[in-house]
């Protein structure tokens, strides 16, 4: 339970460093956090221009296609580091391998003025034998947070 309050308390910092160039009312930066990280439900809910615009009170910009080509080759570049449409699956990770270490990037902050964070989890997988005969993957992990690069 302390981790995932941790975890919950590193977002909310997160999301009032990154607002508060755009909001200088803390009340209502108060209330766009307390949505993006409790209210909406889940991380997968999608908050769409107009919502961000006319629900939350962002400053939103449309992009033309000349910003938009950039986005989109910022995400591009962002979805293959991070592998975002390869399934997870220890087993296959493994092939035929008995045992093999892992470093898996989960999220990337990236800024001009402080560089690269990454939240990365490393170990290593181990096929094993239980006593019923059964098989399974151990997962052994060494290291999971932030590292700057």
């Amino acid at each position: 339970m302390g981790e995932v309050y941790r975890a919950i308390g590193q977002i909310r910092m997160l999301s009032e460093k990154l607002l508060k160039n755009q909001v200088t009312d803390s009340e209502k930066s108060k209330k766009i956090i307390s949505f993006l990280c409790s209210e909406s439900g889940s991380h997968d809910y999608t908050i769409n221009r107009r919502e961000a615009a006319q629900e939350l009170g962002l400053v939103v910009e449309k992009p033309d296609d000349e910003l938009y080509g950039i986005i989109k080759k910022i995400f591009n570049s962002i979805s293959n580091e991070l592998e975002l449409l390869s399934a997870f699956e220890p087993n296959t990770y493994l092939g035929l391998n008995q045992n093999k270490d892992y470093h898996f990037k989960r999220c990337v902050i990236e800024s001009i003025e402080h560089g690269t964070d990454v939240f990365q989890t490393e170990g290593k997988f181990k096929r094993v034998v239980f006593p019923d005969l059964t098989t399974g993957i151990e997962d052994q992990r060494l290291f999971e947070g932030w590292k700057h690069v």
